[in-house]
């Protein structure tokens, strides 16, 4: 990590991050894409930590957005989407943690961890989503969420509440994406040609395992911090 990136930021770029990406696992439409793109490429002139690493996962997104041009273009992708993930034939590609590891069944105990870190943490989700819990689009937009949280925490130099909040993320990455987000995307890259599901996929693994190291790095840089602060705290009350 670079030092002259702060914690604050490093969060805020993981919180759109994980925001695009949930995005892009919804029904596509000319408006989502222009957001997905526009969140995805945010961070990319920027020197944080992994950006480097997810440039050509970032490249190829874009490229693939970019070719979407006009109606025919957008349903196709839509009718890809509705394919892979929503049926009503046969799924190649169900986006639930449930199916990945509990041999493809549906609203299994993982589906209800996944809810109770929901309720632990507060999250609700939105009364528009007619979906169950462990899509992979909640399970994001729940990152997205904690990394926003956290953000106004480092913001706040509440580190308290930033411990919690990274201790809360790394164990949702631990005990969920990082255990099925790797089968899910695999299956996707073998289920269709189209550029844009294959860069996505590709991004969500890749991201999702980045992830968890830059998470153990803010633990890192969170324990220095404490550190720091208990040392000026000591030098204040000896002065």
């Amino acid at each position: 990590m670079g030092e002259q990136v702060r914690p604050s930021s490093i969060t805020e770029e993981r919180a759109s991050f994980y925001g695009a990406l949930a995005l892009a696992f919804g029904s596509p439409n000319e408006r989502s894409l222009k957001k997905t793109l526009a969140l995805i490429c945010k961070g990319k002139k920027k020197p944080d930590f992994f950006w480097p690493a997810l440039r050509g996962g970032i490249e190829s997104l874009e490229a693939s957005i970019k070719v979407l041009e006009g109606d025919s273009a957008i349903l196709s992708l839509r009718a890809e989407y509705n394919r892979l993930f929503v049926g009503p034939a046969g799924l190649p590609t169900p986006p639930y943690e449930s199916v990945y590891r509990e041999e493809w069944r549906v609203m299994g105990e993982s589906t209800l961890d996944v809810t109770r870190h929901y309720e632990e943490a507060g999250f609700h989700l939105s009364p528009s989503f007619r979906d169950l819990p462990d899509h992979v689009a909640a399970e994001l937009e729940f990152m997205a969420l904690l990394c926003e949280e956290e953000g106004e925490a480092w913001h706040k130099d509440d580190l308290f509440q930033a411990a919690k909040l990274i201790s809360r993320e790394e164990t949702f990455l631990k005990d969920h994406l990082v255990r099925w987000i790797p089968n899910f995307t695999s299956k996707i890259l073998s289920s269709t040609d189209f550029p844009f599901y294959r860069a996505l996929a590709s991004l969500l693994r890749d991201y999702v395992l980045l992830d968890l190291d830059c998470v153990r790095g803010l633990r890192r840089v969170l324990k220095a911090e404490e550190f720091a602060l208990r040392v000026k705290e000591e030098t204040r009350d000896g002065a």
